[in-house]
């Protein structure tokens, strides 16, 4: 036990005085972090969320907050006040996926319009107008590419139209074809 100045100071008080500077001392730190060394922090988590599905800690945030867009993103939280550690990881998730490409494997998890998987933007912004005649907006690519079904069809389909182009400024012609 210590004095100073008529105050008494036992282990635990300097102690728990310790730890409360060393949390003063983290905030300090936190806040005076560059914000984009933060946001890098907040993106790796939610770029891990979306590439170790198998991570305890991954099926833990799936089973409380739910998933979303196929698995790559947990729900929104929606908690009625404060803001808990996972709400705001998951308020960067835009940030993670404007920078996203996906690779597509067995179809299930890609969207065919809304993901960026075939270029350098998603085929709903490439191609605006046939979008528009899409009823089924959100289809996934499984849904849309079937290659057991009309898969071969429709890859025959894009091969033939490979490589033609329209060209404005000329006129339709015909040519002969000796078939």
């Amino acid at each position: 036990m210590l004095t100073r100045g008529g105050t008494m100071w036992t282990e635990s008080r300097l102690m728990e005085l310790g730890l409360r500077r060393r949390m003063e001392l983290g905030k300090e730190v936190w806040g005076q972090m560059p914000s984009f060394l933060n946001k890098t922090l907040l993106a790796k988590w939610n770029w891990r969320f979306a590439n170790e599905r198998e991570a305890l800690w991954n099926q833990v945030i799936r089973g409380k907050y739910g998933e979303d867009r196929g698995g790559w993103c947990s729900q929104e939280v929606r908690e009625a006040h404060g803001m808990g550690l996972w709400k705001g990881i998951r308020m960067d998730w835009k940030m993670v996926s404007d920078r996203m490409v996906f690779i597509v494997g067995n179809r299930r998890r890609v969207r065919f319009f809304r993901d960026r998987w075939c270029g350098d933007s998603p085929l709903c912004v490439s191609f605006p107008s046939l979008f528009a005649l899409i009823v089924e907006k959100e289809a996934w690519v499984t849904d849309i590419w079937d290659p057991l079904a009309e898969g071969e069809e429709a890859e025959r389909f894009l091969e033939r139209l490979h490589g033609k182009r329209v060209i404005e400024d000329v006129e339709d012609m015909v040519s002969w074809t000796e078939n």
